[in-house]
């Protein structure tokens, strides 16, 4: 690989076994990919469809990331592997069971790649506040990656964003990583020379400068959230597309893309019964894993 290479940022592409309305945008991202060839594809999460526990939907969407003739690497998102701190959706939590079965289908959850002269890291958002025995080790693996970067630059990929505006932000929100992990990784990062934090999960697309670093949130591939309502996270846009970077040596250049095709869906719009059957048969089981966790703690 040359010094200079490109990386295509997808997100949030939301494909379901039997819940296909986001397919045809996917099928555009692929030709997009399979005709540009970039050196690597990163996806930020929520590959799945809607519920972590659907098996079909996971090996649905394996099957898809292996259309994509370049190679990639995958991070978790909250419907892949149930969410976390502080306010899980629909109460669907994280758990070892559900790591172990996103993991039995793409793989590690979070993991590290030296390219060009820049060393790409993603991890696992979805663990910080869990206090599963993953996150302790998520953090450890951490700091190692970035003690060994040995000068190079570094990009970061999450699924949540790290902050709605700038680091010290006191808001707990699930638009982001919760405000106790938002310490601990501005404090593990320290003076590591982190240029990049490219994040998916709000279905916008935004840049910003937070800490002096720079911030890319990728868009959705699937469907916005109804584009009447303001913005999630105040700034961002509401479109359908991926991102697409090109990395020198000691810089990165970035652009918002349509693939040919692509579709501007909106999920308020094509929501469909079964989709609503799903998510309150969802809201059921979250409920009742709420109440056993909270009578396990008694």
């Amino acid at each position: 690989m040359t010094e200079h290479f490109r990386v295509v940022h997808v997100s949030d592409i939301h494909l379901g076994h039997s819940h296909d309305y986001a397919q045809r945008n996917w099928d555009a991202v692929v030709d997009y990919v399979n005709a540009t060839k970039p050196d690597l594809v990163i996806n930020t999460g929520d590959t799945s469809f809607l519920d972590p526990d659907a098996e079909d939907d996971l090996g649905h969407a394996r099957q898809q990331m292996d259309r994509l003739q370049a190679p990639w690497l995958i991070l978790p998102g909250n419907h892949d592997v149930g969410d976390t701190h502080p306010e899980p959706w629909i109460d669907i939590r994280v758990n070892d069971t559900r790591l172990d079965r996103y993991r039995r289908h793409f793989g590690d959850d979070f993991w590290a790649r030296d390219l060009g002269q820049w060393r790409l890291i993603g991890l696992n958002t979805l663990v910080f506040g869990s206090q599963l025995a993953t996150e302790e080790q998520q953090w450890q693996w951490l700091a190692d990656e970035l003690g060994s970067a040995k000068g190079r630059p570094i990009a970061l990929f999450l699924h949540k964003p790290m902050c709605n505006h700038h680091m010290n932000e006191d808001s707990d929100t699930s638009m982001t990583i919760g405000q106790s992990a938002r310490r601990r990784l501005h404090a593990a990062l320290g003076d590591a020379d982190v240029r990049l934090v490219g994040n998916g999960h709000v279905h916008e697309y935004r840049s910003w400068i937070a800490d002096g670093r720079l911030m890319v949130s990728a868009p959705t591939t699937a469907f916005v959230h109804a584009v009447h309502e303001p913005p999630r996270n105040h700034a961002g846009m509401k479109r359908v597309g991926v991102v697409e970077y090109v990395f020198t040596p000691h810089a990165v250049s970035f652009r918002m893309v349509e693939p040919p095709g692509i579709e501007q869906l909106d999920a308020h719009v094509i929501r469909t019964d079964a989709t609503r059957a799903l998510i309150a048969t969802m809201t059921e089981r979250g409920k009742q894993e709420k109440a056993a966790l909270s009578q396990a703690a008694e």
